[in-house]
């Protein structure tokens, strides 16, 4: 389980609105090897990285 099991409030997922140019930085950051490993989610308890799964651990 994660850290989030101990906090009161429900982790909300937040939608990101990207410019095409980070879009795209991203994708050439993708081609050139990088991973990546990690998302920041936010809850009551406040921001912080959790990994894919537990994103999506929270979300459902």
């Amino acid at each position: 389980m994660t850290d989030f099991d101990d906090d009161d409030s429900f982790p909300e997922l937040l939608e990101a609105e990207w410019g095409n140019d980070q879009v795209m930085a991203l994708f050439r950051d993708l081609a050139e090897g990088a991973e990546v490993e990690h998302v920041p989610m936010h809850s009551g308890a406040g921001d912080r990285a959790v990994t894919f799964s537990e994103a999506r651990a929270a979300s459902f």
